[in-house]
């Protein structure tokens, strides 16, 4: 994929200025078709109002095929020095709650702004949004109600409000980023994997580094992008930093 240099393009993900391009939203778009998804006209697709109410060039939307990636949006909240909490480990079964526990109505879909995780499993894609989560099949149809997310990752502490990253593993397992936290889930049983959680700088990330996104490439690459600008390259065999990086190098033609 080439990065035309003649554009204005717009790095930082704060909203971008007019005659320009945001440049974090245009990539997600451009994958998405190299993953071997195209675009369609269909109104009711709950994904097409998220991605043109993100700016995306043209407004373009898209259909989906069965394919497999990890295609996330880009964090929102602002760096915190504070120490995060001890999360609670604890092994749960994964048999969803007969009724949710959340109090308040899951958000229109029709009124995002952006997003904040975007995963293929299988045949269906998975938006989340705050504390809840979508499932939708690839052929473009809502597969149930949104869910709270507690209701499945039972583990998670009161206290998480949204999820920063997520990405899916060579071996299948489901690796989640969370308030400085960093989850490792068995898929589908969605059971804590032994000696997870660990902090984001057992990782080698800095304590206080906002995550944007992460993700693992098609040459088996996995990149957690952080501060909007740095990423780290990890090695996943044991769990370490394989580099740093900025999202130029990484990706060589941003100008």
């Amino acid at each position: 994929m080439h990065i035309d240099h003649r554009e204005a393009w717009h790095i930082a993900l704060i909203p971008n200025p007019q005659n320009s391009h945001h440049l974090l939203r245009t990539l997600v778009h451009e994958i998405g078709h190299l993953l071997g998804l195209s675009h369609t006209t269909v109104r009711e697709l709950a994904h097409v109002r998220v991605l043109t109410r993100c700016g995306l060039a043209g407004g373009a939307r898209y259909g989906g095929r069965s394919r497999r990636a990890d295609l996330y949006g880009a964090a929102k909240d602002e760096p915190s020095t504070a120490v995060p909490a001890e999360p609670t480990v604890a092994q749960t079964t994964t048999t969803p709650a007969t009724t949710t526990t959340a109090s308040l109505e899951p958000p229109d879909p029709c009124t995002w702004r952006d997003i904040d995780t975007l995963l293929v499993l299988g045949k269906r894609l998975f938006i989340t949004q705050g504390q809840y989560a979508w499932s939708i099949g690839l052929g473009g149809k809502i597969v149930d109600r949104p869910f709270f997310l507690r209701d499945y990752v039972r583990f998670l502490l009161k206290t998480v409000t949204r999820l920063s990253a997520a990405y899916q593993t060579v071996k299948g397992d489901l690796v989640l980023f969370v308030n400085g936290w960093v989850y490792m889930l068995s898929y589908p049983t969605l059971e804590l994997r032994a000696s997870w959680p660990r902090r984001i700088t057992d990782l080698g990330l800095p304590p206080n580094a906002v995550i944007n996104a992460a993700l693992k490439s098609h040459t088996g690459r996995t990149y957690v992008i952080y501060n909007d600008y740095a990423v780290l390259e990890m090695d996943e065999c044991n769990i370490t930093t394989r580099g740093y990086h900025t999202l130029q190098t990484v990706f060589p033609g941003i100008p």
